[in-house]
Order: C-alpha cells, then sequence, then structure tokens
C-alpha cells in the first residue's frame, strides 16, 4: 500500500439541530473526524442519525472542521469489513476536538480458533493553541509500544499518548517506519499547531495522517 499523504477540507458545515432546539440560541463545539482505516472502501461516519459525509470517509483524509450543537451525539462508524464502532459523545460548548477512526484487533475468536476481523475504534484529540508559530504533537493509536520516525529523528509511542514533537519550525517533513514514507507534511504549511496520528492494518503494515489541529473560534450570532 502507498503511503498516504494528508488531505486536509476547507468546507465548514453545520449538522442541524431538532427544530425545538433551533428556536433558541444555539451553542457549537467543533469536530474533524480522521479516518485511519486502510483501503479503499470509505467509513460510513453518522451523528445522531445524520451522515456526516455522503459519500463516506477515505484512508488518510478528514471530514475538515464543522460545528455541532454542544451536548451529548450519537455517534456510529459503520464499515462493511469490520465490526462498527458505535457510543455516545459528549461536545462541550466551545470545544475543538480531533476523532480518529481506526482499527483495533478483535479479542472476540472464531470456533476454530481464529480471530474475527478488526473493530473500529475512535479516539478523541482536543485541539491545542501555540505561541510559538509551529507546534506539532503525536500519539499511537496501536495497543503495543511502537517507534517512527518524524523528520528524521525516532519517537516511542505508548498506546493513545500524545506526545509533543519538539523544535518543528514549519520545515516540510516525511513520516515513516523503517524505509516506508506513511505520510507527509509540505514545507511552509500554514502556522499553527498539528497533530501526527498513526494505526495498524489488519495485514501487520502501518499508516499515517496528519492534521491541523488549531481551536475553532464559534461565530457568534
Amino acid at each position: 500500500m502507498k503511503g498516504i499523504s494528508r488531505k486536509i477540507l476547507c468546507a465548514l458545515a453545520i449538522l442541524s439541530a431538532p427544530a425545538a432546539a433551533q428556536e433558541e440560541e444555539q451553542e457549537f463545539g467543533t469536530l474533524n473526524i480522521l479516518s485511519l482505516v486502510a483501503g479503499d472502501t470509505p467509513c460510513e461516519v453518522k451523528l445522531s442519525g445524520q451522515a456526516v459525509m455522503p459519500d463516506g470517509l477515505k484512508a488518510g483524509n478528514t471530514t475538515g472542521w464543522f460545528f455541532i450543537p454542544a451536548g451529548k451525539h450519537e455517534m456510529r462508524i459503520g464499515h462493511p469489513e469490520f465490526r462498527d464502532a458505535s457510543g455516545t459523545i459528549e461536545v462541550a460548548k466551545g470545544s475543538t476536538q480531533v476523532v480518529v477512526v481506526f482499527l483495533m484487533p478483535s479479542k472476540r475468536i472464531k470456533v476454530d480458533g481464529t480471530p474475527y476481523p478488526p473493530d473500529l475504534r475512535i479516539r478523541r484529540y482536543p485541539a491545542f493553541e501555540t505561541p510559538k508559530g509551529f507546534a506539532l504533537k503525536a500519539a499511537s493509536m496501536l495497543e503495543e509500544p511502537a517507534r517512527y520516525s518524524i523528520g528524521g529523528k525516532t519517537f516511542s509511542f505508548e498506546k493513545a499518548d500524545a506526545i509533543d514533537i519538539p523544535n518543528w519550525n514549519g520545515n516540510g517533513f516525511k513520516v515513516s517506519q523503517g524505509e516506508k514514507t506513511l505520510a507527509s507534511i509540505s514545507n511552509r504549511e500554514d502556522r499553527g499547531s498539528y497533530y501526527v496520528f498513526f494505526a495498524g492494518n489488519p495485514d501487520g503494515t502501518h499508516l499515517a495522517g496528519i492534521v491541523h489541529a488549531n481551536p475553532i473560534a464559534i461565530p457568534k450570532p
């Protein structure tokens, strides 16, 4: 599988609240959903029963930032090859979060002793500000410790923990595992904060995605 490059969509969308709630002034948070589910088949992403992207969300792509009414929402991530992820997420007023969709090896075992296909899972990470012009954090979705190269330097990751990648000044860099490039960022990107996320594939390979992670200001009515 070829290295997956970053794609950040610029459009903003608002998920509609129920009609009764729209009569009152709404408070919003902001989400950006990244798929790290390998393959050409997109994931189906629904919030409160509504499809976030009609054509689905493909590996290495994001939904782009969108506003969503503050409060609790049912989220469902579906894929024809893997077990769904579903549950309730709570969006705080004024919050900005990145949601990562990834695969986790199933703990269920078939009668023949082989494991079921991986399960879909999600994790959320808060956006963060930087006073330095550029800032970079990275996190691995893998259950076991992992090592990746970012800009030619190797970093060790524990499950889910986001770590700071120091001394980034906005120059382009590659993200790799061994000799394989997983993702890249071009020279002198927009100033601000970024995340690099890593995940595993059913075949034992890895992939990565890079997301711009500045907090989004909620427009006032």
